[in-house]
């Protein structure tokens, strides 16, 4: 739902802005490479690490979804790792977190695909909000 979503977002703003279809074709198409990437469960050969200077990696990008909020606070990149840099929420991530996801939603019940559609109301309702 959220590609869908997003799809139809980012058409209707390269339409207002004039972006051709074939500019927007290639940036979803790269986008959605790198997302496949950055979330796999690779490692880089410690001969081209150093691409993580400019692009995302897939450790890059876990510290994003380690359970420990001052770490999940940073990595936002999708592409280019500059932007972490330049707005500082750049965290340098020599392997992955050992605990990915939200506090307080861990188990196999956390896992299940209807508990992670609804997670966002589950965890707004935990807070009290």
């Amino acid at each position: 739902l959220e590609t869908l979503i997003s799809g139809i977002m980012s058409f209707a703003i390269a339409v207002v802005f004039g972006v051709t279809p074939t500019v927007l074709a290639s940036y979803l198409l790269v986008n959605n490479i790198m997302q496949l990437i950055q979330h796999s469960n690779i490692n880089l050969p410690s001969g081209l690490q150093w691409i993580e200077l400019f692009f995302v990696t897939p450790v890059f990008h876990a510290q994003h979804h380690s359970i420990e909020r001052k770490i999940s606070d940073t990595n936002f990149s999708t592409i280019f790792t500059i932007w972490d840099r330049l707005f500082g929420t750049y965290t340098k991530g020599t392997a992955r977190p050992t605990h990915f996801g939200v506090s307080g939603f861990g188990g196999p019940h956390a896992q299940a695909i209807n508990t992670m559609i609804v997670m966002p109301v589950l965890i707004y309702k935990k807070k009290g909000i």
